[in-house]
């Protein structure tokens, strides 16, 4: 019971990628105001999808 209780949510993938793309669009449409933009958008994105793999690793058992 308890482990149904902390299992993580389900992200799916197509609400990752339109994530990522939104992020990394508005990372572009306001590169003329602050240039590091991108590379900030970058680094956000590729820290929270290591930390999104790291802290929620898939469960090797079945629940019965």
């Amino acid at each position: 019971m308890l482990d149904l209780l902390l299992a993580p949510e389900s992200f799916l993938l197509s609400e990752r990628y339109a994530s990522a793309v939104k992020t990394l669009g508005l990372a572009i449409f306001f590169m003329p105001v602050l240039p590091l933009g991108c590379v900030i958008a970058l680094v956000g994105l590729s820290s929270s999808t290591t930390l999104l793999c790291c802290l929620h690793p898939a469960h090797t058992y079945r629940h019965a």
